[in-house]
């Protein structure tokens, strides 16, 4: 019974709760506005920069499922007879 008289008296303010809930929406709308006007404050008005690094070759991948290419394979060495070594 004791527990229950204590917690009964505890409540919080609905005021107080009203203005926090308040408080932080007003926090949020503020700091999302702010953050909008900050970028666009700092965030350049026209800048076209186009650099492409063409010394550096690109790794391009094959087409997948395709033929790959043929490899030319040397030739196996041979005697003076002509006949081939076994290496």
């Amino acid at each position: 019974m004791e527990a229950r008289a204590s917690f009964r008296q505890a409540r919080i303010p609905s005021g107080v709760v009203l203005l926090f809930v308040a408080a932080l929406l007003a926090a949020l709308v503020l700091g999302g506005a702010g953050g909008y006007l900050v970028r666009a404050l700092t965030a350049p008005a026209n800048v076209t920069t186009t650099t492409v690094d063409t010394t550096v070759p690109r790794y391009t991948e094959g087409i997948p499922y395709s033929t790959p290419l043929p490899v030319q394979v040397s030739p196996r060495p041979t005697d003076p007879n002509g006949n081939v070594i076994p290496i």
